[in-house]
């Protein structure tokens, strides 16, 4: 859930059906996954490449079937250009001021939510999706120009890191 500038852990759990689509017609099918909850999320930024992420989810239930029932709803993707991390990334702060001890040159974020399918007797599928404990993690490599981010880091002294990346319509993530 963002609120305001900040990555927060939801409480309202949120569920997606996706539809997989094989081979032609005739004899065009489809694997209709149900109940998918988002277990996980990373997102990676290098140098001079595409901001990329990830998403995994874990599902309740799945079907073949030869007819889509689902096809006519399915949300059209969107349009916006893939952001990039020469030209996408507006701004780069340490504790709220602009970068200047050293150069961010790769960030890594990964959250886990930790699910977990539940089982029971008479039921291949899901009966329900646990949710666990949200891990956060993250990696972050840098140039430094003097000893004042390593100095933290040795230190132990909490710090923030933020950025925003803007795509061509100037929609801000």
């Amino acid at each position: 859930t963002m609120n305001g500038t900040y990555l927060r852990n939801g409480v309202t759990k949120y569920s997606y059906s996706f539809i997989r689509e094989h081979g032609r017609v005739p004899g065009k099918q489809y694997f209709t996954f149900t109940g998918c909850v988002c277990g996980e999320f990373q997102l990676t930024l290098d140098a001079a490449s595409l901001l990329t992420g990830r998403f995994g989810f874990l599902g309740k239930d799945a079907s073949l079937t030869q007819i889509s029932t689902y096809a006519d709803s399915a949300a059209i993707a969107s349009s916006s250009k893939i952001i990039n991390t020469a030209a996408n990334i507006a701004e780069l702060k340490e504790n709220g001021n602009t970068l200047t001890s050293c150069f961010i040159n790769g960030i890594n974020i990964n959250v886990n939510n930790n699910l977990r399918g539940r089982k029971a007797l008479a039921n291949l599928g899901n009966c329900g999706i646990g949710v666990g404990g949200c891990l956060v993690t993250g990696t972050i490599t840098a140039y430094f120009t003097n000893n004042d981010f390593y100095d933290k880091y040795i230190d132990g002294t909490e710090t923030s890191l933020s950025f925003q990346a803007v795509d061509n319509d100037g929609n801000i993530y």
